[in-house]
């Protein structure tokens, strides 16, 4: 559908979900799932970066290189801007604003991917932003993960 359309496919997956859930028609309600929502929605993340990972072509020092400086500028200066900036502006402590950071950072190939396409940006720098938000979306929700039990102490009682 996205390619008869020429649309970004997430926008017609958004679109979909809208008409499906409450908002909707009302087919897919998430309540009903329960405890089996989670694993499924793992799941799905699972299948998007396999997906991504399958059409990463890394080839060359120079998009090596340029990909590793984004990622670890992107982690270091964008979690630590992020978090200052939610801290500054809503007054989040300081682990809730970094669960934050690390959260909006995680810009993954479903959203990366179709706006590279859109842009008709050079094969190099579309490369260079595919790999990186290939691999910063894992990266940054393991964060956010890990830090989340730090910021609320243990969800799971």
């Amino acid at each position: 559908m996205a390619r008869l359309s020429g649309l970004p496919a997430l926008v017609l997956l958004l679109a979909t979900e809208l008409l499906l859930d409450h908002a909707g028609i009302g087919w897919i309600e998430p309540d009903r799932l329960g405890s089996r929502l989670e694993p499924l929605v793992g799941r799905m993340v699972g299948q998007v970066l396999f997906d991504g990972s399958l059409n990463l072509r890394l080839a060359g020092r120079d998009l090596q290189r340029s990909v590793l400086q984004l990622v670890l500028v992107c982690s270091v200066l964008g979690l630590t801007g992020v978090a200052v900036l939610a801290h500054w502006a809503e007054c989040l402590p300081w682990l809730v604003a970094l669960v934050f950071g690390a959260i909006a950072l995680a810009t993954g190939p479903m959203v990366v991917n179709p706006l590279v396409r859109q842009t008709g940006l050079s094969p190099f720098l579309a490369g260079v932003l595919e790999a990186e938000g290939l691999i910063l979306e894992p990266v940054n929700a393991v964060l956010a993960l890990l830090l989340l039990p730090l910021a609320f102490g243990d969800l799971g009682s």
